[in-house]
């Protein structure tokens, strides 16, 4: 085998980026004339919507299938994402127009909704205000955006996790199995000895994931739920951003601090709208949230 050119080497991490891992397919062809010795060629792909091809079985491993909802303009793009996430083993159902996908979400079989979040598509962010308002529906945000104010908008608005592209297909798959074991864990009926927290006001019901501040029912999504639920199991213990982030997403993903604020933001938003006084979730900064309530302090 001829021996490795150093700018050759040099290259190589670019490589891995650049190569699907089942074959060397090129997304610049001749951008790698070293590869010719080895007598490898470089073949033209699909550079605005590129399809995944994981290496071995894909499916998911789940015994019950996670039922996914797709909404997305982009036709192309859609039925790339689709394909692929079938491939590991989801029930898809794919939606070209937001506004006709929301009956679906809000009424439908789906555990967890794809929202791609175009700059200028207003209705996607439409679907996802209005969502809100009738369902805790997990929702992913997949987005082209570079810009850190989309997702903060994005998650402010309800959603419980912002994707940028180019994103990883298996960590993808990964995040909506995350989400959909959670909201499957809180699904009513099943079975709890400790399925109701009373936390004088506080109260939440793990099972029918339902919560009440001073007797007024709160609408929380499925984060801002189990962000609540992860305070109330310890009130007056600091919890840290780490802890959680991996109650609220798993350990196997990378979430950054900030959207662990921002759920924090506008869930107090939303404690506000019932209590105007609300200041029961204490910030520590630097460490984490603590949430702190007079009344069962008492009762302890």
């Amino acid at each position: 085998m001829p021996k490795l050119r150093a700018d050759f080497k040099a290259g190589l991490p670019m490589l891995a980026a650049d190569f699907s891992p089942c074959g060397l397919k090129s997304r610049n062809p001749g951008r790698y004339p070293h590869l010719k010795p080895w007598g490898l060629h470089t073949v033209k792909i699909d550079t605005v919507h590129p399809v995944a091809h994981p290496v071995g079985p894909v499916a998911a491993p789940d015994a019950q299938r996670v039922q996914i909802a797709i909404v997305n303009s982009d036709p192309r793009a859609l039925s790339a994402l689709d394909r692929d996430l079938r491939r590991r083993g989801f029930d898809v159902s794919s939606h070209l127009r937001p506004e006709s996908a929301l009956p679906g979400l809000i009424g439908g079989k789906a555990e967890v909704a794809l929202l791609d979040m175009r700059t200028d598509d207003v209705d996607a962010y439409a679907v996802l205000r209005r969502l809100r308002e009738h369902s805790s529906l997990p929702v992913v945000i997949l987005t082209d955006s570079e810009d850190e104010v989309e997702e903060i908008v994005g998650l402010r608005m309800g959603a419980d996790a912002v994707v940028r592209r180019p994103w990883s297909p298996q960590l993808l798959a990964e995040r909506i199995r995350a989400l959909s074991r959670r909201a499957r864990a809180s699904e009513p009926g099943r079975s709890s000895a400790d399925s109701v927290i009373s936390c004088p006001p506080l109260e939440i019901d793990t099972n029918r994931m339902v919560a009440s501040w001073r007797g007024a029912a709160l609408h929380l999504t499925a984060t801002e739920f189990r962000l609540l639920q992860t305070l109330a199991e310890r009130p007056g213990y600091v919890r840290t951003r780490d802890f959680l982030m991996d109650r609220l997403y798993g350990s196997d993903i990378f979430v950054l601090d900030r959207t662990v604020d921002s759920h924090v933001k506008r869930l107090r938003r939303k404690m506000r709208d019932i209590d105007p006084g609300f200041d029961a979730i204490e910030t520590l900064y630097g460490t984490g949230y603590r949430l702190t309530l007079p009344e069962a302090e008492a009762a302890a």
